[in-house]
């Protein structure tokens, strides 16, 4: 097997998933992936699956963006478990894989749960990462009274950014052009501003954290056989921006407890503060500046 690059014991492959064919039983320390979601991302063909199923049940191959049938979980079953019973087949016992998902219900739920009929354990909580801004897909419902009434006239062009400057990869595109919309009938005025289900502009994306079963008895064990089943969260921890900030870490900068005494039964004591390494690493990422005010 040619690496694509290769630098001290790093050795990176330019292939697709049937290259994991090619790798032994329990080689890998950890997956990181960002799969498809089989939601025909802005159209693009690498965002569906070879085949959908449409509604009534019949196979329609790839037709382009507004010619496919609505994602169907059953295909997405399909496509995904025999490549998580792969990447369950190469990770080491106790490995973990990171798998990124959108937050739409429907998808994650289905991932979720190719992932644990491929033999992986989910029992553990996402990672969510919050970016600037994602792409607003929602249907307005006042132009598309317009137009089947035939009442709809084009309004004034505008500059469509597609992606923010912090999201999605950082795609940024001017190229196509909008129209702003003016509401001609009484009925899409009634309904202008309005759009179709709940289709809020994304800023998450979901990290499911799989792992691949333990090989020993408990998680102390496996991590003294292979170093797997654990993370090395103080190394994660967020450092402390002063003193100040550090003694807030624990209340009134005292830590309490509960000790037990032969003759005065339990009782609470304080102790000495313990030396802090920095804040406990939580589950959710923030892309800078984000969250700041305004």
């Amino acid at each position: 097997m040619e690496a694509f690059y290769k630098a001290n014991h790093i050795r990176i492959y330019n292939k697709d998933c049937r290259f994991m064919e090619e790798l032994g039983d329990e080689s890998v320390d950890l997956i990181a992936t960002d799969p498809p979601y089989g939601i025909s991302f802005l159209g693009k063909d690498w965002d569906t699956f070879n085949e959908l199923v449409d509604p009534q049940g019949a196979y329609q191959k790839k037709k382009g963006f507004k010619k496919l049938p609505r994602q169907n979980t059953i295909s997405m079953t399909e496509f995904f478990i025999p490549i998580w019973k792969e990447c369950l087949r190469i990770l080491k016992p106790g490995a973990f894989a990171f798998v990124m998902c959108s937050p739409r219900a429907d998808v994650m739920a289905k991932q979720v749960s190719c992932l644990q009929d491929a033999g992986f354990q989910v029992n553990f909580t996402p990672i969510y990462w919050a970016y600037a801004s994602g792409f607003p897909k929602a249907q307005n419902i006042g132009k598309a009274v317009d137009k089947r009434l035939g009442t709809y006239k084009e309004g004034k062009p505008t500059a469509n950014a597609r992606f923010g400057y912090n999201g999605q990869d950082k795609h940024y595109n001017h190229a196509k052009i909008t129209r702003e919309f003016d509401a001609q009938s009484p009925q899409a005025k009634a309904l202008d501003g309005s759009y179709a289900g709940f289709q809020p502009k994304p800023a998450v994306e979901v990290i499911i954290v799989a792992m691949k079963p333990l090989s020993e008895k408990t998680f102390v064990d496996q991590a003294l056989k292979n170093r797997k089943g654990i993370i090395w969260l103080d190394d994660g921890r967020i450092p402390y921006e002063s003193e100040e900030d550090k003694s807030q870490a624990t209340p009134q900068g005292r830590c309490t407890g509960q000790v037990y005494d032969s003759m005065l039964g339990r009782e609470r004591k304080e102790f000495d503060r313990p030396e802090q390494k920095g804040r406990f690493p939580a589950n959710l990422l923030v892309s800078d500046d984000v969250l700041n005010d305004g």
